[in-house]
């Protein structure tokens, strides 16, 4: 479980367990980065992990694309997943 969910920090995946998820905010939320979005993540991780995944997955996507990065196919998943859960 605890594994599981280092293994998730970076990329996601489209079954996140609460665990998973905290760790995935955390990385990004953590107070010595300073990332667009990170200080709405932060407050929407007051009520809401699932608010809180989708500002980063979000933050995120916009980076790599405005940056032509390369999108690891586990993120998009992560995301399109995400979506569907809260529509």
């Amino acid at each position: 479980m605890v594994l599981q969910a280092i293994e998730r920090h970076t990329t996601g995946a489209p079954t996140m367990t609460p665990l998973d998820e905290i760790t995935f905010v955390a990385d990004f939320i953590e107070p010595a980065r300073k990332l667009d979005g990170e200080v709405a993540a932060r407050k929407a991780a007051e009520t809401s992990l699932s608010d809180a995944t989708l500002i980063e997955l979000q933050n995120t996507l916009t980076y790599l694309v405005s940056t032509n990065k390369v999108v690891y196919p586990q993120t998009l998943l992560t995301y399109n997943a995400l979506i569907r859960q809260t529509n």
